[in-house]
């Protein structure tokens, strides 16, 4: 018994630590985004010079934070962006799935407004981040 509790620890490869923080790109034919992931966990996303996110950001005369939580003990991976209404305290959630392609490019996929998390990265739904130098 004890030499298959050993043989078990031992037979665990456990996956170096992935570091998210930092400013992410993506860009295609029309469109450019970056993603900023701090080390409090909040996020900014800057969608064609349209930045949205970070602690204290205002939409529509409201007060919103953007916090993000990762997950890399899961496959795949998970990201989840959340929305929080500073004033009522009401939140929005995307929940995504990241795919660490190596340490400075990552794919992403997310769900709509508080609906499920995608199972799987499909092309037309997913985008690929690159780490900015």
């Amino acid at each position: 018994m004890m030499i298959s509790l050993i043989s078990l620890s031992f037979n665990k490869i456990s996956e170096p630590k992935f570091d998210l923080i930092g400013s992410w790109k993506t860009q295609d034919f029309f469109n450019y985004a970056k993603f900023v992931f701090d080390k409090d966990g909040y996020a900014l996303i800057d969608y064609d010079d349209n930045p949205i996110g970070g602690k204290k950001f205002e939409r529509g005369g409201k007060f919103f934070s953007l916090e993000y939580e990762v997950d890399f003990n899961t496959e795949p991976k998970q990201l989840d962006l959340t929305f929080t209404n500073l004033n009522s305290g009401n939140k929005m959630m995307w929940r995504g799935i990241i795919e660490i392609i190596n340490e400075n490019k990552i794919r992403f996929a997310r769900g709509g407004n508080n609906e499920p998390r995608p199972k799987d990265f499909n092309e037309k739904k997913s985008i690929t981040l690159e780490r900015m130098k």
